[in-house]
């Protein structure tokens, strides 16, 4: 008869403390209010309805980028700044460009989608979820917010 083998008690105590540690690191911390203030939305050129975005009581902007534009790089680091000043100000970043594409991804599902010519490209939602600007009007618009959060520093 061949003697049984069992699992020493050490191993099945170092198990269950590797499962626990595991399964405790894979939980994600409460966002910080920068953290909910400004949001990357890693789409990787996939539709979106932006709309949907959008953040009741808060202006939100939605930012479409591609890391590829020196122009998004550059709007993105202000985006930021002002997003961690502006408690009623919303950032969304859209990536327009899928993973194997090099360069700026025009031919996206999500820069065909909004017909996507020029970036950094801007949409301006109102608190209230509708629309108020978009393209050059919504650059313009937040241009002047860039300003005034400079002014204020």
């Amino acid at each position: 008869m061949a003697a049984r083998k069992t699992t020493p008690p050490i191993c099945l105590l170092l198990f269950a403390m590797c499962a626990l540690f595991c399964q405790s690191c894979g939980r994600e911390s409460p966002p910080t209010d920068y953290q909910r203030a400004y949001a990357k939305a890693i789409l990787h050129g996939k539709r979106c309805n932006i709309r949907n975005l959008a953040v009741a009581g808060k202006t939100t902007i939605v930012e479409f980028y591609s890391k590829y534009s020196a122009p998004s790089v550059q709007l993105s680091l202000q985006l930021e700044a002002l997003a961690k000043k502006r408690t009623d100000i919303q950032v969304v970043r859209l990536d327009i460009n899928r993973p194997e594409v090099q360069g700026i991804d025009w031919k996206s599902p999500l820069a065909a989608q909004y017909n996507l010519k020029a970036l950094p490209y801007l949409v301006v939602y109102d608190g209230e979820g509708q629309q108020m600007l978009a393209g050059d009007p919504a650059y313009r618009h937040v241009a002047a917010m860039l300003t005034d959060n400079r002014q204020a520093d």
